[in-house]
């Protein structure tokens, strides 16, 4: 890396991810992965052209995290973003096995964020017309809406390709419109009211709320234990009915389901979620591939004999007010992260409501199944949802040295069986 080159500040956002990490280790484990798989006529060689084109325009792509004066920076590369990599497996005895395989195993990979570009993608062809495309990144430089804003820009090219023509050239997606963004909330009277909203909201919590065991302390980082399953159709049908039956959305409903899984498990009445969100507020940020994902908590009370449809309702509306103040770094009301940590404010169960499923077909090739996901260290227990067609694809990630996969079996079943009462029983009292 050139020594003129302009070394940026860590957003707050980017901030929280990196101390969240444990003290001393680079932040190398915490990735964000997309599985696609198509079928179709798809050109290879159109869809490396708009990969590398994309890449080109977008800085956190070629950024570089690195220390300068005892602080992590960020450093944009002129080029170095990668290449979409094609791999022929129409020769292997079950290709589409070793496709996701090798998907897998990339996405549980380290980085080394000062060398290494912090993307990799690999499009496998698994016979004449089926394609399982695989893309990770690092959270700590891009998140979920950042990712959809390359897959649309991407998708544009391609198809301007495929018609022959050259695609339109598009101001570069500059990091500086994020960092810019952030200073300009920082010192504005909103940061200071969001400021006093979440001291107030916080005021008196002590307990932590958790579904497994505290680690040991020091316990070198290793990967999520990971549990994917999905919701049939006619049950994720009938949880949106539900939802909608009390005049708010499938979200608040599986904020509830998560929060009713805690008080099942723990006895506590009052419990906090961590639910992450995008802190994107302008037209140019919510433009701009990046970080920008903050982490908002959630505070639930639980009433003895109250009943799952009074959970939705009162999560429709923990929601929606913690939204209005979706910019605010909580960790910043603390002397550092690990006083949150040790209130337990960031040590409980995480929601991440992911990107829904949709647009994402190429011309010429229709996307089947998708999988957006992370694969990253976990404090307690993760709950990743996405909506797949019309079904929900649901994913528990928990930390490997507290939970084991018999536990994690059976807080899903727990919780397919609170998802189950949601949608067809919702007066039932927990």
């Amino acid at each position: 890396m050139p020594e003129t080159a302009e070394h940026l500040p860590l957003t707050s956002y980017q901030k929280l991810l990196w101390g969240a990490l444990q003290p001393g280790c680079e932040p190398t484990l915490c990735n964000l992965s997309q599985e696609l798989l198509l079928e179709g006529d798809l050109d290879s060689d159109a869809l490396r052209a708009a990969f590398r084109q994309t890449m080109s325009e977008t800085e956190a792509m070629r950024t570089r995290v690195m220390s300068h004066n005892g602080a992590p920076c960020q450093v944009v590369a002129e080029a170095g973003a990668g290449d979409l990599a094609v791999v022929d497996l129409r020769s292997e005895p079950a290709p589409l096995s070793s496709a996701r395989a090798q998907i897998t195993s990339d996405a549980a990979r380290s980085w080394d964020l000062r060398s290494e570009p912090p993307v990799i993608s690999t499009l496998y062809k698994v016979s004449d017309k089926r394609f399982v495309w695989g893309s990770h990144a690092h959270h700590l430089l891009i998140d979920g809406a950042g990712m959809e804003l390359v897959h649309r820009r991407m998708r544009e090219i391609y198809s301007d390709l495929l018609r022959g023509l050259t695609p339109t050239d598009r101001p570069p997606a500059r990091l500086r419109t994020l960092i810019r963004e952030e200073a300009a909330y920082r010192s504005s009277t909103g940061y200071y009211r969001d400021r006093f909203f979440w001291s107030n909201q916080l005021n008196n919590f002590r307990d932590p709320c958790r579904l497994t065991p505290l680690a040991t302390p020091n316990t070198p980082l290793s990967p999520a234990r990971r549990l994917q399953f999905q919701l049939t159709s006619v049950h994720s049908r009938a949880l949106r009915g539900t939802a909608r039956r009390y005049g708010t959305g499938w979200q608040a409903a599986m904020v509830a389901a998560l929060a009713a899984l805690v008080q099942l498990t723990t006895g506590t009445r009052d419990s906090l979620l961590n639910m992450a969100t995008s802190a994107r507020s302008g037209p140019a940020a919510k433009r701009t591939p990046g970080m920008a994902a903050n982490t908002v908590p959630l505070r639930l009370t639980i009433a003895p004999g109250s009943s799952l449809a009074e959970l939705v309702q009162q999560s429709a509306i923990v929601v929606k007010t913690a939204l209005r103040h979706r910019r605010f770094p909580v960790s910043a009301l603390f002397s550092d992260t690990r006083n949150a940590e040790e209130l337990g404010l960031m040590q409980g169960p995480y929601i991440n409501i992911m990107p829904s499923v949709a647009d994402r077909d190429l011309p010429g090739a229709t996307v089947r199944t998708s999988q957006l996901y992370t694969t990253r260290f976990c404090n307690d227990v993760n709950l990743d949802i996405t909506l797949v067609g019309d079904a929900f694809s649901l994913t528990l990630l928990a930390n490997p040295d507290s939970c084991c996969d018999e536990r994690l079996g059976r807080l899903a079943d727990q919780l397919v069986s609170l998802l189950s009462r949601l949608a067809w029983r919702p007066g039932s009292r927990l």
